[in-house]
């Protein structure tokens, strides 16, 4: 009688080393997709810092101390949005790469026309495409909109919404 219970025993142990094993395996895929997640985050995360360092030598590049001012409250307010959503990180480098090109566009500008202050931007001189952005993210849950205001700013939309569904028209 002790030799069946030894047997059915060993049975077990055996059995439950098998479920270990598939809880070891299952954790270890949840594992990997979660690295696989950290490294587009990180890729997103070594993007945005490398962006950084180029904004803030194009900032000390600047003659005007009020320009510098602007650019770098745009900075700060990029540096303080905090989130683990690859998402939400793709769409700040996304923004961060607009910001960036505005600001080398008012370099050539400060380059080609020094000392001249003009109302109108440049007008016919400025060599942009088109001279605003807009972008809807895939989910059709986020919708950004950038506008340059020479020698102003920028005029920026943000819309967000949790059910696109619910009243969102775009085209």
């Amino acid at each position: 009688m002790s030799k069946t219970a030894v047997g059915s025993s060993k049975t077990a142990v055996g059995s439950s080393k098998t479920a270990v094993g598939s809880i070891k395996d299952k954790d270890k895929d949840k594992g990997d997709k979660e690295k696989e997640k950290r490294g587009i985050v990180d890729i997103y995360d070594e993007e945005f810092f490398l962006n950084l360092k180029l904004a803030k030598n194009l900032i000390n590049e600047m003659n005007s101390d009020t320009d510098k001012g602007i650019c770098r409250k745009w900075l700060a307010r990029l540096c303080h949005m905090k989130s683990s959503d690859p998402l939400v990180k793709k769409n700040r480098n996304e923004f961060f790469m607009y910001l960036l090109q505005m600001m080398k566009l008012y370099l050539d500008r400060q380059k080609t026309l020094p000392g001249e202050k003009s109302e109108d931007g440049g007008g016919k001189g400025c060599g942009c495409k088109k001279d605003y952005m807009c972008k809807w993210s895939p989910d059709k849950r986020t919708y950004i909109a950038m506008k340059p205001l020479p020698g102003k700013g920028a005029l920026i939309y943000m819309a967000v919404a949790r059910e696109p569904e619910l009243g969102w028209e775009h085209q």
